[in-house]
């Protein structure tokens, strides 16, 4: 395990069951591989049948460290519950671990891709996030390996192999 990897942490865990409502911070959540959050809007799209082909709408991550630097740079005073991101983490660059496994809680996750905040989320929280935030709203990705995610948890960067992917 890298250096890095080793004070990279869970921060808190956000869920919200529909699209443009309510974000709730929880305790621990349930990562289904192959599906999302239990109870999370996009989770509750695939069950309902809606599912989509965009594997990277599973689970999205954002780092605590980019909402105290864009407060620090601008009077915007963002929330973590505001980003309508799902697990804020500290200690760990996410763009750098696009691609490869992480292991958090006893479930493995892959950030597949950057997650900049769009007009809607603007919209929705009412502060101009979209240039402070642009290269700092995080990552969405894939859940591989179902387990539990739990705020505190400690977050591990993996070395991917085939035993890896069958969750």
């Amino acid at each position: 395990m890298s250096e890095a990897a080793v004070h990279a942490r869970v921060e808190a865990i956000f869920t919200g069951p529909e699209e443009g409502g309510l974000i709730h911070q929880v305790e621990s959540i349930e990562a289904l591989a192959g599906q999302g959050l239990e109870g999370d809007r996009y989770f509750l799209r695939r069950v309902a049948g809606q599912e989509t082909d965009d594997p990277a709408d599973q689970i999205t991550l954002f780092e605590l460290e980019a909402i105290e630097l864009t407060n620090a740079e601008t009077d915007l005073d963002v929330k973590p519950l505001e980003m309508r991101r799902n697990i804020m983490t500290s200690g760990l660059s996410l763009a750098d671990q696009i691609g490869k496994h992480l292991k958090i809680g006893n479930a493995v996750v892959e950030p597949m891709e950057d997650n900049p905040p769009c007009s809607w989320l603007v919209e929705l929280v009412g502060k101009p996030l979209l240039k402070p935030m642009i290269k700092r709203g995080g990552v969405r990705g894939r859940i591989v390996v179902s387990g539990t995610i739990r705020a505190g948890d400690q977050i591990e960067v993996l070395e991917v192999d085939a035993q890896t992917e069958t969750g």
